[in-house]
């Protein structure tokens, strides 16, 4: 899940190397932390949260599938 919400970012930012994609799992819940340029904060999170907030259902319906949790934080 790590590289498909990379591979989405990188298509979003206007800066795709400074994209940086980490994944932190504790117990049955993964944490998947996307760092951007400041420019590109906004391309992600989209507008009123509508593209983060696809991201988070897309890593939702794979977490069923994969009987594990994902959430997702967007950072600078």
């Amino acid at each position: 899940m790590k590289e498909a919400v990379e591979m989405v970012v990188k298509a979003l930012a206007s800066d795709p190397e400074a994209v940086m994609v980490r994944a932190v799992e504790r117990d049955r819940a993964v944490t998947i932390e996307v760092h951007v340029a400041p420019q590109d904060i906004g391309r992600v999170i989209g507008r009123q949260g509508r593209t983060a907030q696809a991201l988070r259902t897309v890593l939702q319906a794979a977490g069923e599938k994969h009987k594990r949790r994902y959430n997702l934080q967007i950072a600078e």
